[in-house]
């Protein structure tokens, strides 16, 4: 499912990452003490030498959801392989 990632430009990694996982519809819903948040990803992606990242994002604050209890992470094609890393930005 990864291109590969060896000899090949940036530029035609991206389109190799855009091409493979457009058609993806990938969600994690964030279960808080007071309300729910779902991420999507919406085709930004982070690349290096070893992997290809995407990024799930929403357009609420997170700070407003509190302690959350669980993630559901879900998509509408198989995803093999997978890490999930979790990273809180913050202005």
């Amino acid at each position: 499912m990864i291109p590969d990632i060896k000899n090949k430009s940036i530029t035609q990694l991206r389109k190799d990452v855009t091409n493979i996982f457009d058609s993806f519809i990938i969600t994690a819903k964030l279960i808080g003490e007071t309300n729910n948040v779902t991420l999507t990803y919406s085709g930004h992606s982070m690349i290096n030498n070893k992997q290809v990242l995407l990024t799930l994002e929403s357009n609420k604050k997170l700070s407003k959801l509190g302690k959350w209890s669980k993630v559901i992470i879900s998509s509408t094609k198989e995803l093999t392989n997978v890490k999930i890393y979790w990273k809180n930005f913050s202005k």
